[in-house]
């Protein structure tokens, strides 16, 4: 399986995978996503019109 991210020590994945919804990285605790992610997810959200996101 091919992950898209930066890897640190051991492996673990840095960024979150590119696929991952906006509406996950920012308000999803689970995701993994660190608070700059999540920065740029909310920023995101704001500048696309949501049908376009494909979010409800």
């Amino acid at each position: 399986m091919f992950v898209l991210g930066e890897h640190g020590q051991e492996g673990e994945v840095r960024q979150p995978p590119a696929f991952v919804e906006l509406d996950e990285l920012c308000f999803d605790p689970g995701s993994g996503a660190t608070p700059e992610w999540r920065e740029v997810a909310r920023q995101a959200l704001n500048f696309f019109p949501r049908k376009s996101t494909h979010l409800p």
